[in-house]
């Protein structure tokens, strides 16, 4: 019997009384987009990094870049975030921003400052590459050359960017 005031759920039961959960889907792969999406890029289509090293833009040390660049990014968003980053599986605990041990800042002040000592130009690719948000598209510079559609200028912003990564992996 359900509480007052809540209505029962119309949906088959098992003899327990329990909704059944026979049938229903497991999992949503969600739209068509999506779907195309991860053909195209697999797990490496969440950020702009990882679409640049499926389609083979990061060169030889492709590998070494990506984790390069992602620990960047995620020091970066750990330090600097607005939002705290909390573990699904604990309470309360959980970085946030300026929250960090002092040996971390240090960590990602000293790479950010290799990057910036290359210059702003090389600074600004490097962001637009590895720090800042793109989760399905952009920069847009990036998505011209995936698409084949790049101007010298595009890869110029590329080969800059790179340039920033090879200062944090040396």
């Amino acid at each position: 019997m359900a509480r007052p005031g809540r209505n029962r759920k119309q949906a088959r039961r098992t003899k327990a009384g329990q909704l059944s959960r026979a049938g229903a889907p497991r999992h949503d792969h969600g739209t068509e987009r999506t779907a195309a999406h991860k053909a195209i890029y697999g797990t490496n289509g969440c950020d702009a990094i990882g679409r640049a090293a499926e389609k083979g833009l990061l060169g030889a040390d492709c590998a070494a870049r990506l984790n390069a660049a992602r620990g960047i990014a995620k020091a970066y968003w750990a330090h600097y975030g607005e939002h705290p980053i909390r573990c699904t599986l604990g309470g309360g605990g959980g970085g946030s921003g300026g929250g960090g041990s002092i040996e971390a800042e240090r960590w990602l002040v000293a790479k950010l400052e290799q990057v910036e000592s290359k210059g702003r130009d090389v600074r600004r690719a490097f962001d637009h590459l590895c720090i800042d948000i793109h989760p399905d598209q952009g920069p847009p510079w990036l998505d011209r050359l995936i698409d084949n559609d790049g101007s010298p200028s595009d890869a110029m912003m590329l080969k800059l960017a790179l340039v920033g990564i090879d200062a944090v992996c040396a």
